[in-house]
């Protein structure tokens, strides 16, 4: 266990292969979803930031959201309207995250990433895609 052993070469091996898979520099992997979404948000966003996050998001990305102070938007689930109504709102704020999920597992449900990227750039706001579902099968 990584968290307990330390960073070995296996996983930097395995970090760079999955980058290259991806086409990215770098990656970085954590033992569960859940550390992962708790080390993010509070890693990145201030009180100054916003957080637009689809309401269909896995529980683990709502708990990781709630240890940071960024501003919470949440935009009905798969609801493009909605989406663009929270960025509406929250470009006041300085770092505009939107949140969702690549395949909404529990539904089987894919997400519009194409309209979330264009309504993203419309208003100036990063994307998180969790793509844990999705990864090496659609993606």
């Amino acid at each position: 266990v990584r968290f307990i052993c330390g960073t070995l070469d296996v996983h930097k091996r395995l970090e760079l292969e999955l980058a290259q898979f991806l086409g990215l520099d770098n990656a970085i992997l954590f033992g569960c979803g859940f550390d992962a979404n708790c080390a993010l948000f509070e890693a990145l966003l201030t009180e100054k930031d916003g957080i637009i996050y689809d309401e269909g998001v896995h529980h683990s990305i709502t708990d990781g959201m709630k240890l940071c102070k960024a501003k919470k938007l949440p935009f009905k689930h798969q609801n493009l309207e909605d989406l663009e109504s929270q960025l509406k709102k929250a470009q006041p704020l300085r770092l505009k995250l939107v949140v969702t999920e690549g395949i909404f597992a529990m539904e089987g449900k894919i997400t519009s990433l194409p309209k979330i990227l264009e309504l993203s750039r419309k208003y100036k706001a990063q994307v998180m895609l969790d793509d844990t579902h999705a990864l090496g099968v659609i993606g």
